[in-house]
């Protein structure tokens, strides 16, 4: 039973992952990377992230769940949803109206012709796979998005991992 909640701060991309491997939660520079955990030990990716238990309130439900089903799709983002996705061809992410407290994230899989991305020019992208700045999917690769604003600067960071 997840009945901890946990924190994590770093300087540096870090992934959270418990004893099994299980994948908890990402934490990004500047951000504060929520996650409920069952007690028992994780691990963290980066040296420099420093975690902290945090009060839990069962009332908190903080996420919903949306699933894309088409191989072909445009997403206008919103806070607080996990978009889950299996192989998507093309990927339109857009933000009709971004809030100061943005913060979603996106999985989906590039399938032997990668994904075929668009997304907004001013966008702030970090971690695997830019080319000039921008994230560019590569074939076999499942990943995760996650969007959020700085207050300033959309900022998204992908992660990826070769299937």
């Amino acid at each position: 039973m997840l009945n901890q909640r946990y924190e994590v701060r770093c300087n540096e991309p870090c992934t959270v992952t418990d004893a099994a491997g299980i994948h908890l939660g990402t934490a990004i520079p500047g951000c504060v990377a929520e996650f409920f955990g069952d007690g028992h030990p994780v691990t963290l990716s980066a040296d420099s992230a420093v975690m902290r238990e945090l009060p839990y309130r069962a009332e908190i439900i903080p996420w919903n769940l949306s699933r894309v089903e088409n191989l072909s799709t445009c997403i206008n983002l919103e806070h607080k949803l996990l978009y889950r996705a299996g192989e998507l061809a093309e990927l339109t992410l857009r933000l009709d109206s971004p809030q100061d407290d943005l913060f979603c994230e996106l999985c989906f899989t590039s399938g032997s012709t990668p994904t075929a991305l668009t997304a907004p020019a001013d966008w702030k992208w970090s971690g695997d796979h830019l080319s000039g700045g921008v994230f560019v999917p590569q074939s076999n690769t499942r990943y995760r998005l996650v969007v959020l604003s700085d207050g300033l600067f959309i900022r998204a960071a992908a992660e990826g991992i070769a299937i």
